[in-house]
């Protein structure tokens, strides 16, 4: 008796703690910055096609100049620039840098309804080249590199 008490408090504690520690899955629109950080993986497609055109990784941080924002990396084809943006209300910007003066390509979508924050779909145009392609977000785990 006592061990079976023992098993069942042991197993209610085990539980207790594996629910404290499940991260809220957030709602579109209640997207933070930190929902944001971390690593990305980006597929490029041309409008209306399934098949994926290119690929890209971004890594997002808290960017230092707006706190509601975020700022990082882009790596796609040996070539990489920086990205600032943020999301609100659901709705996802970044601008894009391949010489950190200008702007190269601007990212606009929208944070996937109950994909928990970790899938953002829209459109990136490479605003030299007047190219829009539709793109996918998604976030990677955190231990990935």
């Amino acid at each position: 008796m006592k061990r079976a008490l023992a098993c069942l408090l042991l197993g209610a504690l085990c539980w207790g703690a594996a629910a404290q520690q499940a991260a809220p899955c957030p709602a579109a629109t209640d997207l933070l910055p930190q929902h944001l950080y971390g690593l990305w993986s980006a597929e490029f497609h041309e409008a209306g096609q399934a098949r994926v055109s290119a690929s890209a990784t971004l890594r997002l941080a808290p960017n230092p100049d707006y706190p509601q924002g975020v700022s990082g990396t882009v790596a796609r084809g040996g070539a990489s620039g920086m990205v600032s943006g943020d999301a609100e209300d659901g709705e996802f910007a970044l601008d894009e840098s391949v010489d950190g003066v200008a702007i190269s390509a601007t990212w606009v979508g929208s944070v996937t309804p109950d994909a928990c924050g970790r899938e953002i779909r829209g459109s990136w145009t490479d605003v030299v080249k007047q190219l829009t392609l539709d793109f996918v977000l998604r976030k990677l785990p955190e231990n990935t590199r």
